[in-house]
């Protein structure tokens, strides 16, 4: 699950050892990127994202640290943005062309983002209000359509993802997740996500791990502590952890017990939604509203 219901918050914890415990501000802690580059990886920051503005500044702070960052087009946070299918010749280009030994990458998608019938070229439009069976507005139908279809194609765009890493003479362990997910129509009357109005729907996201033949081969221990982990109750402001676990790099900051491929790891450990202010601290509890 997400520590916040909105990306730039989400940014600050997932991708540094920052999370709810901690005392100082995120960026007096160590980054992915840094501790990924100093371990003699090349990294990666490709984007659809905003390339600055309000909400994507926290992501930019980080993505120029990589070796090689790009963004799809420069647009400020208030800025529509593209289908992600934009980002996609990027991807391919990076991999065939600038490609070392160990390489790191960090792509950042703008998935299902409402508004959802940006987020899908006309060829995904599949779903219509027709066929959704609940009791309620034909102009509420009209935008669940809209965000299953932008699913679809978010389905379509990480399969397409998968497929440029599956054959590369590396190890290839690619970890897919939202950064939030979406409240359309489920639990409250609304389509969108808040930090203001709460509903389990912004909170429980997926995360996906996919390894190459080539991974399973010769990490097949690593495999298994991850196909392990499948039910662990986990909440990403850890995930950088995982990872560093998964690519056996020890730092001062890293701690086993909050790796959820690690049979160490502490599945008692609370999960705190909204915990930037010591005021406004909520232990998740499952099927919130």
């Amino acid at each position: 699950m997400s520590p916040y219901a909105a990306a730039t918050l989400v940014v600050k914890e997932l991708f540094t050892v920052h999370n709810a415990e901690s005392e100082e501000v995120w960026y007096k802690y160590n980054n992915i990127v840094d501790i990924m580059k100093a371990a003699g990886y090349k990294t990666f920051w490709l984007s659809n994202q905003e390339s600055s503005g309000v909400w994507g500044n926290f992501a930019r702070s980080l993505a120029e640290r990589s070796d090689k960052y790009q963004f799809v087009e420069k647009r400020d946070s208030r800025d529509n943005g593209g289908v992600d299918g934009k980002l996609l010749p990027i991807i391919s280009e990076t991999i065939a062309n600038e490609q070392a030994d160990k390489n790191f990458y960090i792509i950042h998608l703008l998935g299902c983002h409402q508004k959802y019938s940006w987020r899908y070229p006309e060829e995904f439009d599949k779903f219509s209000a027709d066929d959704i069976e609940k009791d309620i507005s034909e102009e509420k139908k009209k935008e669940i359509a809209e965000y299953e279809n932008a699913v679809l194609y978010n389905d379509y765009i990480v399969n397409y993802i998968i497929e440029q890493f599956r054959n590369l003479k590396e190890d290839t362990l690619i970890i897919y997740l939202s950064d939030h997910g979406e409240e359309v129509y489920d639990l409250l009357d609304m389509a969108s996500h808040s930090g203001d109005v709460e509903s389990s729907s912004m909170y429980e996201i997926p995360v996906m791990i996919w390894g190459s033949n080539k991974f399973k081969k010769n990490h097949a221990d690593k495999w298994e502590n991850i196909k392990n982990s499948v039910d662990r109750p986990y909440m990403t402001d850890d995930m950088i952890h995982t990872v560093l676990d998964i690519a056996e790099i020890e730092t001062a900051d890293y701690d086993e017990t909050r790796s959820l491929t690690n049979p160490r790891f502490d599945t008692s450990r609370k999960r705190i939604i909204n915990a930037s202010d010591d005021k406004n601290r909520n232990e998740y509890y499952h099927g919130m509203k």
